[in-house]
C-alpha cells in the first residue's frame, strides 16, 4: 500500500552533487561482454558514461562532504543553522559508528544534535526527503540530506546489472519556510516480500563472513588482530 505525504511550509533551499575523478565511457566495457551487448544497453537505459571510485579511494562520506561544502559555500549558509543531518547510504565508511557522525564532525557541524543513517537503496531520494520534511515538521529549521554510493572497492564487471551503477555523493538543503509556495508532495510504498532479489546475505548478523568462512576451514585469527 502507497502512503502519500504533504508537506507544507518547506522547501528545498540548494542541491549540489560531487563525484570520483575517474571518468568512464560505457564503450570502455565492450571487451567484458558480447559484441553489441554495451551498446544495447546505452541505448535501453540512456547511460553513455559514468563516475566511478573503484582505484581512486574516494568513499560516500568524501563525495557527500564536498557536496555539503560547495553547498554551503554557494548559498552562504552559517554551518550553526543546521540543527539536523540525514544520511542514507548503502556503502558507509564503517559497520560502525554512523556515517553521519563522521560527517557531522568533518563538515563542523557543532550544533547539529539529530544526525543518523538509513541504507535504503534505490528509493533514497523521496525516503529521505520524507525524512527531513517529518523532522522539520516535529521542530526542525535546517536540514542537511546527504544521499550517495561510492564503492572503491567495486571492480569491473561482466553483469551488465553493474553498468548501472556509478557513484557521487548529493548535498542538499531541507528547510522551513515562510514563502507562499506549494507544499511537497511525497508517495512511497514498500514490497518487503521482494527482500531477495536485492539480498547481500553475508557479512552481518545473520551470516558473519567470519563465522562463514571458519565453516569452510579458514582461520580468522588474524582476521580479528589486524581489524581496524
Amino acid at each position: 500500500m502507497m502512503n502519500f505525504f504533504e508537506f507544507k511550509g518547506i522547501k528545498i533551499a540548494g542541491m549540489a552533487t560531487a563525484v570520483p575523478d575517474r571518468h568512464q565511457k560505457m564503450s570502455d566495457y565492450d571487451y567484458l561482454f558480447a559484441e553489441g551487448e554495451v551498446e544495447k544497453f546505452c541505448a535501453a537505459t540512456g547511460i553513455y558514461e559514468k563516475y566511478n571510485a573503484y582505484g581512486v579511494g574516494t568513499t560516500t562520506s568524501d563525495l557527500c562532504v564536498a557536496a555539503a561544502n560547495k553547498l554551503f559555500e554557494k548559498l552562504n549558509i552559517n554551518k550553526d543553522t543546521i540543527d539536523g543531518l540525514i544520511m542514507i547510504t548503502q556503502t558507509p565508511d564503517y559497520f560502525v559508528p554512523p556515517t553521519s557522525c563522521i560527517v557531522q564532525h568533518r563538515l563542523g557541524l557543532d550544533n547539529c544534535g539529530l544526525v543518523y543513517d538509513s541504507n535504503i537503496g534505490c528509493t533514497a531520494f523521496p525516503f529521505g526527503l520524507q525524512m527531513a520534511c517529518a523532522n522539520i515538521m516535529a521542530g526542525c529549521k535546517r536540514i542537511l540530506l546527504l544521499v550517495g554510493d561510492a564503492n572503491p572497492n567495486r571492480g569491473e564487471t561482466s553483469n551488465k546489472d553493474g553498468l548501472l551503477f556509478g557513484d557521487a555523493g548529493v548535498a542538499i538543503i531541507v528547510e522551513k519556510t515562510d514563502e507562499d509556495i506549494s507544499p511537497i508532495n511525497i508517495a512511497i510504498e514498500t514490497i518487503g516480500s521482494g527482500y531477495k532479489s536485492l539480498i547481500t546475505p553475508y557479512g552481518m548478523e545473520r551470516h558473519p563472513l567470519p563465522v562463514v568462512a571458519q565453516t569452510r576451514g579458514f582461520e580468522f585469527a588474524a582476521y580479528y588482530n589486524n581489524a581496524t
